[in-house]
């Protein structure tokens, strides 16, 4: 026979457990559906509720842990009501704070790929940028000293670099993470 004891344990451990699962609620939204805070938590796609079935799941299996652990299996009235206290307590106190935490950590995680890509993207056009700048003197050079009879094979040459130079244009303006111009 359970004492007063145990009873009381069971009811922190369910608290508990219910603000880890509103813990778990919030980071699912914004990691996984990328809800952005703020944003009202009634607008839900067809996507986004499948999304969620992973989050019951483990809702699910963390509640069991807790139902197997503390209270040997057994389920009573208020392991439910526990659960929903401590989901309650969470949202009305903790999910504000939690919410602009994670919401930030996230951004802040974009922003450093962001960087990340752009470094890369920069590395690898530079050659291509670096031939545009100089190739194009260097060939009306060539086709001063070297006159008509070199002249076509200079200009394939040029139209070469300036295509490669236009691709690296192209590239620049539309790698990943670049926000499109705003029509003024």
């Amino acid at each position: 026979m359970p004492t007063v004891w145990t009873d009381f344990t069971i009811l922190g451990a369910t608290l508990a457990t219910g603000l880890g699962i509103g813990l778990l609620h919030d980071c699912w939204l914004i990691l996984v559906l990328g809800q952005v805070p703020g944003q009202g938590r009634g607008q839900a796609s067809a996507v986004s509720t499948n999304r969620l079935w992973g989050f019951w799941l483990l809702a699910l299996a963390l509640a069991w842990v807790v139902l197997a652990s503390y209270a040997g299996g057994q389920v009573r009235a208020f392991v439910f009501l526990g659960f929903a206290a401590g989901a309650g307590l969470y949202y009305l106190v903790f999910s504000p704070f939690v919410r602009r935490a994670v919401g930030g950590l996230r951004r802040a995680c974009a922003g450093l790929w962001r960087w990340l890509l752009d470094g890369t993207t920069w590395l690898v056009l530079l050659p291509w940028r670096v031939a545009c700048w100089i190739g194009r003197p260097v060939i009306a050079l060539l086709t001063l000293i070297l006159g008509t009879p070199a002249r076509r094979l200079l200009r394939a040459i040029e139209t070469l670099i300036q295509s490669a130079g236009r691709l690296g244009v192209w590239l620049w303006d539309r790698r990943p993470g670049r926000r499109p111009p705003q029509n003024e």
